[in-house]
């Protein structure tokens, strides 16, 4: 009975020690998800704020306008663009395509000159949506 009891309760520890390790791998692993994440919103904020800083300048200081105009703020956005497929990978899927269309949204808002004033407020109000998408994604993480 001694010898049953013994096997018995090493086999108990093997698959306590067992599910210990896999609930360790999975916290560990949602929480290095959590931090590349993190990273890629930040970067993309980052980017983004560039991209609109650069713009802001290009658009006070030339007199182009038309094609060469558009192409010049396309290009200025472009790491903006790649930087939002970038932070889709990481997203949820409840905001993966609001990222993208709140970067377009607020490429659009810069790039349109027949927006006058209301385009300072309409790029102001897409990029609060957008920082409230990523921080709630952030903040309340689905797997």
């Amino acid at each position: 009975m001694n010898f049953l009891t013994a096997i018995l309760s090493g086999l108990l520890a093997l698959i306590g020690s067992y599910i210990g390790a896999m609930l360790h791998r999975k916290t560990q692993h949602q929480n290095w998800l959590l931090q590349r994440r993190a990273d890629a919103f930040a970067k993309l904020w980052d980017v983004l704020e560039a991209a609109r800083l650069e713009s802001a300048q290009y658009l006070r200081s030339t007199s182009d306008t038309g094609m060469k105009r558009e192409q010049k703020i396309i290009d200025i956005f472009h790491p903006a663009f790649t930087q939002a497929k970038v932070a889709r990978l990481f997203a949820s899927s409840a905001i993966k395509d609001q990222i993208e269309e709140k970067v377009r949204a607020i490429y659009a808002g810069i790039a349109s000159v027949g927006l006058g004033d209301t385009r300072s407020e309409q790029v102001c109000a897409d990029e609060t949506e957008l920082q409230n998408l990523l921080q709630r994604d952030l903040k309340n993480p689905h797997w």
